[in-house]
């Protein structure tokens, strides 16, 4: 059992995360909750209804580490335009609000790194998963953030990933509100010009997310494998 979990340490934290994600598809399964696609039309109706407020919710809702996953992509920004119209004041508001709820998910999913991820990572003995993150992050930090806060789900990971590799909170946040900044400007004008051609019945995003995670798994765990055998033929 050690021999396994040795050849798969490497990939602990995506493999780690599709455990939490196939337990949480598990139990909407098991309960029969609304699935995505049911929860959409839901929302709809609610932005009908209570307008912005419910925009600042789903930004909330939607980036936050794990419960962003069941969330269909972008929600806030898509059901907002799709619900409340695309004018240019609209538009405006809409992603205002939307930056102003990421940011505050980004806090929380930050704190979780920091405080819940990192200790679970020392728990199973993990230090150089930390020290490798911490290294990574330091070296290409803004980049990191730049590229995942194209989507609210990738930045909820890489704001854990800060986190636990306790790179400076003001930094992280500052890196994540202006990489959120900029892509919610380009995700509103896209949606403003496709929003009729959106497909909001689509519930399969969280299943896309748990193979992409055992991938990532995957590929570290080769990564380390390859970096073994080199180094082992550079001893021998």
């Amino acid at each position: 059992m050690n021999r396994i979990f040795n050849f798969l340490s490497p990939g602990f934290f995506p493999f780690s995360l599709c455990i939490f994600l196939g337990v949480f598809i598990l139990f909407y399964r098991i309960f029969n909750l609304p699935s995505p696609s049911e929860l959409t039309q839901q929302i709809v109706k609610w932005y009908e209804i209570y307008g912005f407020i419910v925009v600042f919710i789903s930004a909330i809702a939607e980036s936050l580490f794990m419960l962003s996953i069941y969330l269909p992509g972008s929600l806030a920004i898509v059901l907002a335009v799709y619900s409340l119209g695309y004018s240019s004041q609209n538009l405006f508001i809409i992603g205002t609000i939307v930056v102003a709820g990421f940011t505050i998910s980004n806090i929380v999913n930050y704190l979780l790194g920091k405080y819940g991820y990192y200790r679970l990572l020392l728990f199973f003995g993990k230090h150089d998963i930390i020290d490798d993150m911490q290294k990574r992050l330091e070296k290409r930090g803004l980049l990191t953030v730049f590229l995942t806060a194209f989507h609210p789900n990738f930045l909820a990971i890489t704001l854990v990933c800060l986190g636990i590799g306790k790179i400076k909170f003001l930094k992280s946040l500052f890196y994540s509100f202006i990489s959120a900044t900029f892509w919610v400007t380009i995700w509103t004008i896209i949606v403003s010009k496709l929003v009729k051609k959106i497909n909001l019945q689509d519930s399969n995003q969280s299943l896309y997310l748990l193979g992409g995670f055992f991938l990532w798994g995957v590929v570290l765990v080769i990564k380390n494998e390859i970096k073994k055998s080199k180094t082992k033929l550079q001893k021998e």
